[in-house]
């Protein structure tokens, strides 16, 4: 059951990743192509080109985890907490607690925002489009399992832009 009362409940596993692939697919749909998710005024846009299997590439990115030799695996952790990421960033503008939201200038020259739902060790990443800010790319969401991602994000933290 997750801390934030703004976060529905995960999804059932019951060891069918089949099953659960296709519950998340369809909270996916929903939330980046029917209804849209809204930071402020600035919508978040995710990876569209779809791969071998027919889905889109920020899907399969945001329910798979890279392993050691460099391939995708699914990642029931992730798929779990789809439904997670669009209440994460569209109460980004208000003031819940134990949700941290900020903006991180990376080393790249690209802008960042991160949503961390601490008590959830839940966090969404999305980039700023470079030059005109008018929109926001999905670029992961994740669980924060370990210590030295914690600390990483707690250093960002405080270097944040805002």
């Amino acid at each position: 059951m997750p801390v934030l009362d703004i976060l529905p409940e995960i999804l059932d596993f019951n060891g069918q990743w089949p099953a659960l692939r296709n519950s998340a697919y369809q909270i996916f749909r929903r939330d980046f192509f029917v209804d849209g998710i809204i930071d402020g005024n600035l919508r978040v846009f995710v990876n569209s080109r779809r791969d071998d299997q027919g889905v889109e590439e920020g899907f399969h990115h945001i329910t798979t985890r890279e392993n050691a030799d460099g391939k995708r695996a699914p990642d029931v952790d992730r798929t779990r907490r789809m439904g997670w990421i669009r209440p994460i960033v569209e109460h980004a503008v208000a003031d819940v607690p134990g949700l941290v939201c900020w903006r991180h200038l990376e080393g790249s020259g690209e802008v960042r925002r991160y949503y961390w739902a601490m008590e959830d060790d839940f966090l969404v990443i999305c980039t700023e489009r470079r030059k005109t800010c008018d929109r926001l790319f999905l670029a992961s969401a994740f669980r924060v399992t370990k210590y030295p991602k914690r600390r990483e994000l707690e250093k960002k933290y405080q270097r944040r832009l805002d």
